[in-house]
């Protein structure tokens, strides 16, 4: 389902698509140009999510184990790849602009192109990709094939090239370069081994120094956590104590007055209940006093009249046919008692008649009303007919006609219903119910809230009558009973039956009254019935009184006082760590620091002369500090990180005496604010207004919790807990770098040569593991001390009793000194580790040094056979110039060399990697300069080539630019940047031919090839993987073959056996025997047909062993057929053991493709797993479909089970002679024989094509 959403989704762009282009002639409108380019942009738009979505869906396919979604994997495969080429989106926003310029062909022809590449993808959503796929088989096949050639003539362009220079100068030359870049090659090792040297070395310098660094930091964070200890011992003084009394006082008041509220808000809520309750009882019987007056119009009387015969005659039936239904049918006579009832009734029913026909003469004459005195006369009769048939016992006759009485007297009430319903006060009273109706509804909803907060509040409280229905709950219960009346009485207006609605409004008035009286007595009623407002009253002004005296003993708790001292410090270290950072290249830090100093050069002119900040000045620096806090720790760097954990502990500081000195201001006016409230809910509740009382209840919790709030905040201020936390996250933060090293450290142990080094970074990785655990519990710890300072305990704190908070300080404490004594051990053994790297670093330079003399040695023996070669060329003994360069340039890498050599003896790796790069760097130059003798000593002769050469180059790169045109080449990028990059290759080659420059161009060239076998390979890879796709989606349509074949087969079998039981029951082969043995027949030949599609399906996807394997069941099921067909079918044991060899075969061909499905789809995901973490250059072609060892696993298994079977018919031919052995077990010796050499070719099929398979043989 979720891939067909997905292709309604893809066709929806398609069907937009086309109808965009609509009549292109009248495309030159501008405005309709407009409406079409937005409604090509919201196509654009549809397809944006499209690849997320199919990707989604891949994933969830993938893991399913259902097959049917696994043969879909191809599909989906093959269209998220297809999309990816398309560039759909692109040619999209090139439509877009086409149709915005008016180019209409232009834009049509590109909609054509975009409808194609729609129309494909559909394709391969509900399709996939088709086995073969011959056309971008052949397609890429062709373009592998032009690559190919392509890089023969490039191959033989450059050998061409390089026999030109095939002269003894140049070979000489080409030797010497090919040694000199020997040399290269053995320099540039030579420089990252000295580079590796160095870097464990510096790697044990970083972590010491990170963990002496950390070691500081822990000892300073020790240091402030012993003085924030001295504070909280002075913290917990009689103020502390006067100030956690307070706001226990508060919390207690605080819970007063939400209990109040609820209380109140039950009262004001039962007091709107009660009014709506008596609204409604007022409107219901207005329109009940409606319905009566529209009762006395003479058409209402007779049709209520009719109605209530309707009813009377229907009761009557029902009760006639009840009784007939009882007897089912006897003809004996009713019992007398039950026949008098049924008389009783029906007379009844015909006194309403005549009641109602009464009724009718008394109305104006019309035809609506002899219509109706028309069907009254018809049921008059029927009824009379009725009492008749009962008064001689037919009770069958009466039922018939009271039937056809009702049937009468509906038609009348029919016939005056329209002229009643137009009766104004009928249309008054409907509309009049409908309002009731409503307003019931919204009542029962209040009511219902009403009595669920009862019951909440009675559990809430533990009340012995929790979880007992409430008066308000039998309220509800009358309401809805009041509301079900409504409906009916609402539904008898409707049809204009007043006298019914009357009755149930009747009723419906005695349930609201019942609900009113259950009213009067729930919880916030008082004793006479009515909403208990004095109570309310009076809790609210005893709450205000104990607010105003609790406000006015706070004012005996003196204001904080602000440690000036200790700011002033804080402000000074801060201003000295924020200056350097007032010019630094990063403008937000840069900011940040200006911004910060200038408030903190503000709050000390403030603190001059002993002067007490103000509030607004310390909280202006405080988030300032915090600003460039956060500025500073981002940049990374030691120097801002300390400056950072400088401006977090000023920030605490400010922050802490701002709140302790507005945290009791704010309490007192919270206090105040909330005493006034309370006394106006008090006034509003003696004026029975619950809701404005309400109002103000929630006005008065809200100042008490403002109030709660700045108290907390004063005795947090106290206590230090903010401060304390950012302690604590911080020792956390410290925990993690150190967690981090240890880490490092373990990965040193893993790469350790020697068991020493092993043991000592083990050892190290160990302690600052141990360190980080003891930093994270002293975190732990102080977390816990700022938690206990915001919740104070509630008894006494003395000298002898510590409070919480400092006991896990010196938990804290503790766990400090603990972190700092591991990294002392963790900082021992690297230290030891450092020494031992020395050393070895000394023997194995001394070993690079060697290797560099060697090296050395080779650069000298290079120059002096470049000396040497001119001095033997009697033809010129001279040097050339480029030689001569050549010469020079390796006696600079010879002397770099040796200083190189020089520094590794002394052990100054940097320097040594320095000489050594510049080495290599005169060795590069040496190589330009022989490459630049070799073209030098070409000989006029092979000059003249140059331009043969050139232009055989110039039309091969041309070539390669007409490949790299296609559009397809987009399809696989890697494929086309190799193929861009070899362009360029054979450009360059191109221009050095013809600057007659042969090895630099001979290089390129090579370069060429490279990335021409790079092209080729990717372009194979894709063939590949269509081929794949192919091939796993018929891998999947196999195995579902072989189910459905089995499963056809099962049933074939049962078939066949019961024939063949009854046959032999029978004796002899009957006309109904035969007609089922030939149904057994159709259904073998059914299962054979399925056979028959699975092995062409297989043959196309080119499978070996599964193929002929398939092709052994095809055979046995031809047999089979064989024995069933003809007028004298052979259903024996036979034919029902080769049945039964199907299933078996079918079973071990279903577990071997079965498991080299999951394979598949097991690598595949492996692939593409692979692919997300690195996508290597040039990949290798993916293994076969099929795997060889899976198709011999196959070929095993039937051999196994050949063997068997061979063995188990050996057993049973020993009763016989050779000359009397059945016929069918000849045959089996027969079949078995010659499947045993179809499995051995199949065997050795498979052997061959393995490499070296068939050696050995």
């Amino acid at each position: 389902m979720a891939l067909f959403a997905l292709v309604l989704m893809v066709r929806a762009p398609l069907a937009a698509q086309d109808k965009s282009k609509d009549d292109p002639t009248e495309a030159s409108d501008k405005e309709k140009l407009e409406k079409l380019a937005a409604k090509q942009k919201a196509i654009r738009q549809q397809l944006t999510g499209l690849r997320d979505r199919l990707e989604k869906l891949l994933t969830e396919m993938s893991a399913s184990e259902d097959l049917n979604e696994q043969r879909r994997v191809p599909q989906l495969q093959a269209a998220l790849k297809r999309l990816g080429e398309m560039g759909l989106e692109t040619d999209m926003e090139k439509l877009d602009e086409e149709i915005r310029n008016g180019n209409v062909r232009t834009a049509m022809a590109l909609g054509d192109s975009i409808q194609k590449k729609i129309d494909e993808l559909i394709d391969l959503l509900e399709n996939g990709p088709r086995v073969g796929e011959d056309e971008r088989i052949n397609a890429l096949n062709d373009r592998i094939k032009a690559l190919e050639d392509m890089r023969k003539e490039q191959e033989d362009i450059r050998k061409e090239t390089a026999d030109l220079r095939n002269n003894e100068n140049a070979q000489r030359m080409q030797d010497l370069e090919r040694k000199t870049r020997e040399a290269r090659e053995k320099q540039e090792d030579l420089r990252k081994q000295t580079n590796d040297l160095e870097k464990r070395r510096e790697s044990i310098d970083k972590q010491i120094q990170d963990l002496k660094a950390l070691k500081e930091q822990q000892e300073r964070a020790k240091e402030r956590l012993e003085k924030r200890r001295e504070e909280e011992q002075k913290a917990s003084g009689d103020q502390t104590k006067k100030l956690e009394e307070a706001l226990d006082k508060l919390e207690k008041l605080e819970k007063e007055a939400r209990d109040a509220k609820q209380r109140d808000e039950n009262i004001a809520a039962l007091d709107n209940v009660m009014k709506d309750l008596e609204r409604l009882q007022k409107d219901e019987q207005a329109v009940r006093n409606r319905t009566a007056d529209a009762a006395q119009k003479p058409e209402q009387k007779a049709l209520d009249a009719i109605t209530k015969a309707e009813e009377e005659q229907g009761e009557a039936y029902r009760a006639t046919r009840s009784t007939n239904a009882e007897r089912q049918g006897a003809k004996t006579p009713l019992p007398k008692e039950r026949l008098e009832t049924l008389k009783n009734e029906q007379q009844q029913a015909m006194e309403s008649i005549k009641e109602a026909k009464e009724a009718l003469e008394k109305t104006p004459q019309s035809a609506q009303a002899r219509k109706a005195a028309e069907a009254l006369k018809n049921a008059e009769e029927k009824s009379s007919e009725a009492q008749k048939a009962l008064e001689n016992g037919d009770s069958d006759g009466a039922e018939k006609a009271q039937a056809e009485s009702s049937k009468s007297l509906k038609e009348a009430a029919e016939a005056l219903r329209p002229e009643a319903l137009e009766n104004k006060d009928v249309k008054a009273a409907s509309e009049g119910q409908a309002n009731a109706q409503e307003n019931a509804r919204k009542l029962e909803k209040a009511m219902k809230n009403l009595a669920d907060e009862i019951a909440r509040q009675r559990e809430q409280q533990g009340a012995a009558n929790k979880g007992e229905a409430n008066e308000a709950d039998a309220a509800v219960e009358k309401l809805e009973e009041a509301q079900r009346a409504m409906e009916r009485a609402s539904e008898a207006l409707s049809k204009a039956q007043t006298e019914n609605a009357q009755s149930e409004m009747g009723k419906a008035l005695e349930s609201l009254k019942q609900a009113s009286e259950s009213l009067k007595k729930t919880e916030g009623a008082n004793a006479e019935g009515k909403p208990d407002y004095k109570s309310a009253a009076e809790r609210q002004k005893e709450l205000a009184e104990d607010l105003n005296k609790l406000a006015e003993e706070m004012k005996d708790i003196p204001e904080a006082k602000t440690d000036s001292e200790g700011i002033k410090q804080a402000v000074d270290k801060t201003r000295e760590a924020v200056t350097p950072f007032r010019n630094e290249e990063d403008s937000r830090l840069r900011n940040t620091a200006r911004q910060l100093d200038e408030s903190l050069e503000k709050l000390q002119k403030e603190m001059a002369d002993g002067k007490q900040p103000s509030t607004e000045s310390m909280r202006d620096a405080a988030d300032r500090a915090r600003a460039f806090q956060k500025q500073a720790e981002a940049a990374g760097n030691p120097q801002s990180k300390e400056a950072a954990r400088t401006a977090e502990d000023l920030a605490r500081r400010l922050e802490e005496a701002a709140d302790a000195r507005e945290g009791t201001r704010q309490a007192q006016e919270g206090m105040k604010n909330a005493a006034e409230k309370s006394g106006e809910a008090s006034r509003a509740m003696e004026q029975e207004k619950g809701s404005d009382g309400v109002r103000s209840e929630q006005d008065a919790i809200d100042q008490i919790a403002r109030a709660k709030d700045g108290l907390k905040r004063r005795i947090e201020a106290e206590r230090g807990a903010r401060g304390m936390e950012s302690a604590a996250q911080e020792q956390k933060d410290m925990s993690s770098r150190a967690s981090e090293a240890g880490e490092q450290m373990e990965n040193a142990a893993k790469d350790s040569q020697s068991p020493e080094s092993k043991e000592r970074n083990a050892g190290a990785a160990k302690d600052a593991k141990d360190a980080a655990e003891a930093m994270k519990k002293a975190g732990d710890a102080m977390q816990k001390a700022a938690e206990a300072s915001r919740s104070p305990q509630g008894s006494p704190q003395g000298e002898d009793k510590p409070s919480e908070a400092r006991q896990q300080m010196g938990e804290a404490s503790k766990q400090q000194a603990v972190a700092s004594k591991k990294l002392d051990e963790a900082m021992q053994k690297l230290e030891q580790e450092r020494k031992a790297v020395e050393s070895q670093q000394a023997e194995a330079a001394k070993k690079l040094a060697e290797n560099q003399e060697n090296l050395e040695k080779q650069a000298k023996d290079i120059r002096e056979a470049v000396e040497k070669g001119a001095k033997d060329n009697a033809a010129n003994p001279q040097l050339s110039e480029a030689e001569k360069q050549a010469r020079d340039d390796l006696k600079q890498a010879e002397e770099e060399m040796k200083k190189a050599s020089e520094n590794l003896k002394s052990g100054d790796l940097k320097q040594a990697q320095e000489k050594q790069a510049e080495a290599a760097k005169k060795l590069d130059d040496a190589i330009e300069k022989m490459q630049q003798a070799q073209n030098e000593s070409i000989t006029p002769e092979n000059r003249r080539k140059f331009e043969e050469l050139e232009e055989r180059q110039k039309k091969l790169e041309e070539k390669m630019d007409e490949f790299n045109k296609d559009p397809k080449n987009a399809e696989n990028p890697a494929a086309q940047q190799s193929a861009q990059a070899a362009q360029r290759e054979m450009k360059k080659a191109k221009e050095k031919l013809g600057k007659q420059n042969s090895s630099d161009a001979e290089q390129d060239q090579k370069k060429a090839e490279e990335e021409l076998q790079k092209a080729q390979k990717a372009l194979e890879e894709q063939k590949n993987q269509y081929v794949s796709q192919q091939q796993e989606q018929l891998l999947v349509s196999i195995e579902e073959s072989l189910k459905a074949m089995r499963e056809k087969q099962v049933a074939v079998n049962s078939s066949t056996q019961e024939v063949d039981l009854d046959k032999r029951q029978q004796g002899r082969w009957t006309a109904a025997l035969r007609r089922r043995a030939k149904k057994v027949y159709e259904d073998q030949d059914e299962v054979r047909s399925v056979c028959d599609e699975a092995v062409e399906a297989l043959k196309k996807g080119n499978y070996g062993g599964f193929t002929r394997n398939m092709e052994l069941i095809q055979r046995l099921l031809l047999g089979i057929l064989g024995n069933l067909e003809g007028r004298e079918p052979d259903t024996g044991e036979g034919t029902q053991l080769d049945q039964q060899e199907v299933i078996e075969k079918i079973d071990r061909m279903l577990k071997a493709v079965e498991n080299e499905r999951k394979r598949l789809a097991e690598n595949r995901n492996k692939k593409k797993q692979d692919q997300q973490q690195q996508q290597p250059p040039g990949q290798p072609a993916p293994e076969p479909l099929v795997s060889k060892i899976a198709e011999m696993e196959l070929v095993l298994e039937e051999q196994k089970a050949l063997g068997e079977k061979i063995r188990n018919l050996g057993e049973r031919a020993k009763e016989y002679n050779r000359d009397d052995l059945p016929d069918y077990f000849r045959k089996l010796y027969e079949r078995y024989s010659a499947e045993q050499a179809a499995l051995k070719k199949i065997w050795d099929d498979l052997r061959k094509g393995i490499p070296g398979g068939d050696e050995g043989r």
